[in-house]
């Protein structure tokens, strides 16, 4: 009697396999390349949708080379990250060719998220320069992984743009990856691991892009423009306002950086300008001196490399915004530098600058303290951005509800908050419509 029984594989069972991304980029290859040579039966699939934004649909599919048949039932469901389960679940059934009978039933989740990476990284084997070191990653869940595993298969990757609306989210992925890139596969010749080893990723690069054409649009027609920004760190990473500085020369400004190391780093990356001020001053609503907290610059080496990018640029009056960040390893390598902290109109006075078209504020949590110094009544800037992402939930709606009041339109990029002020026959018409 011929053999009846069936193979299930739990996820769990798929995972342990540990198949080589190099070893599901070749099959995906080898699909595609059957489907242009027409000896692949795959209808368009059919679906239903239980709820808003969510679907389980049928994939079936016949490759006659390969010859495998076989369907994918896979669901997706975005309320499910809350409930803590995966947003995309499923199974897969394996017939055979001969008999139509089914030889094994098993989970899809990750099969789904492995053939997504490898379709990628074909497509760029073919599409893009051979020569191509930098990638980009929108979006840091599960397929921002496999896609990324997939292209350091297909290419020699020295740079990783990475972004995810929710900024935690991204700095985990950074970490991640960084880490499990940095681990060659075994036989790997030494000059793998020689590109490998400077890889970083860049997490901000997106928002800022987005924000600077929007900064740009708002203050368009403006020659002259005097801005102030709070907490540059090195005014090149990351930075909104860099652009648009060097691209108008009749803008005047001040960078204020009160870290010593970073402050010699934004002299350097400026050039000499007299339109250009450069204070080493904290901004603060408390004036005098204070004691703000960065990591030492030996932590990376003693941590084996195992941190981000960017984690040179902190900076917090509060040590435990720090270890929040990067966690308790970090606490040996803090390092508290005195620091003369100024009013903002302090700043400004100092500087001889008058009210400002354009406030930029990256406090690392203190940011309220800033932006809360402005007289939006008689001098209101134009354009306004603030970092939220780090600001007690009741600060945040407080300051978000003060800018509101003051007619700014409020728009969240990344782990910033973007306010803008229309003009005032706009803001006219806008009430008269409200009225």
């Amino acid at each position: 009697m011929a053999d009846l029984s069936l193979l299930y594989l739990s996820r769990r069972d798929v995972e342990s396999l540990a198949l080589p991304m190099a070893d599901v980029i070749a099959a995906v290859e080898g699909a595609f390349r059957e489907k242009g040579n027409g000896t692949v039966e795959m209808p368009p699939k059919p679906g239903v949708h239980p709820g808003p934004d969510a679907f389980i649909h049928a994939m079936p599919a016949y490759l006659k080379g390969m010859r495998a048949a076989g369907l994918k039932w896979v669901s997706g469901f975005p309320e499910n990250q809350a409930r803590g389960l995966p947003y995309i679940a499923g199974l897969f059934v394996l017939n055979d060719v001969e008999t139509g009978l089914p030889l094994a039933v098993m989970d899809c989740t990750w099969i789904t998220g492995a053939r997504t990476g490898a379709a990628t990284a074909v497509a760029a084997k073919h599409l893009a320069r051979a020569e191509s070191s930098t990638a980009g990653i929108l979006a840091c869940g599960v397929q921002g992984r496999t896609n990324l595993e997939a292209l350091a298969c297909a290419f020699r990757l020295e740079r990783v743009h990475a972004y995810d609306v929710v900024p935690e989210r991204a700095t985990r992925y950074a970490e991640e990856m960084r880490a499990r890139l940095m681990r060659p596969p075994r036989g790997a010749p030494r000059a793998y691991w020689a590109a490998r080893s400077r890889i970083g990723v860049g997490l901000a690069w997106l928002h800022a892009r987005v924000v600077s054409r929007r900064i740009a649009r708002a203050l368009r027609g403006r020659r002259r423009v005097c801005f102030a920004q709070i907490g540059s760190n090195d005014g090149v990473r990351g930075d909104p306002l860099r652009r648009l500085v060097l691209a108008n020369p009749e803008w005047t400004g001040v960078f204020a950086e009160p870290v010593p190391e970073l402050f010699a780093r934004l002299r350097r990356n400026y050039p000499d300008a007299g339109r250009l001020r450069f204070q080493q001053f904290a901004v603060a609503a408390k004036t005098g001196r204070r004691s703000l907290f960065t990591v030492s610059a030996r932590a990376s080496d003693a941590l084996g490399g195992r941190l981000p990018s960017w984690y040179d640029q902190l900076g917090s009056f509060d040590a435990e915004h720090l270890v929040a960040h990067l966690g308790e390893r970090i606490r040996p390598f803090l390092v508290a530098h005195p620091v003369e902290c100024v009013s903002l109109a302090e700043l400004l006075a100092r500087s001889g600058l008058g009210p400002v078209d354009l406030l930029h504020v990256d406090a690392e949590g203190s940011d309220d303290e800033v932006v809360a110094q402005l007289d939006l009544a008689a001098h209101p800037p134009s354009v306004v951005l603030f970092e939220h992402a780090h600001l007690r939930p009741a600060a945040r709606r407080e300051l978000a509800e003060r800018l509101r009041s003051a007619g700014y339109r409020l728009s969240r990029h990344g782990g910033d908050t973007l306010a803008l002020r229309p003009p005032t026959e706009e803001r006219d018409v806008r009430r008269g419509f409200a009225r």
